[in-house]
């Protein structure tokens, strides 16, 4: 239920999405969809290397826009 929920709301938006683990069939979503998506495994609290990794794609998307 929630990765059909997240997946209904993230439209047409990039995403960062973050959970314990993603099914196949969301990581293919995510594979096949248009815009940006950025998933995060993380059963814990995120590393400082997913945070920048995270950091990274937020600037990313930052700089497309403008």
């Amino acid at each position: 239920a929630q990765e059909q929920t997240v997946i209904e709301f993230a439209g047409s938006l990039p995403l960062v999405w973050v959970t314990d683990d993603f099914s196949e069939s969301a990581r293919s979503w995510a594979r096949d969809r248009g815009p940006m998506t950025l998933l995060v495994s993380a059963p814990g609290a995120l590393s400082g290397d997913e945070r920048a990794r995270i950091g990274r794609f937020v600037t990313l998307q930052a700089r497309q826009t403008d």
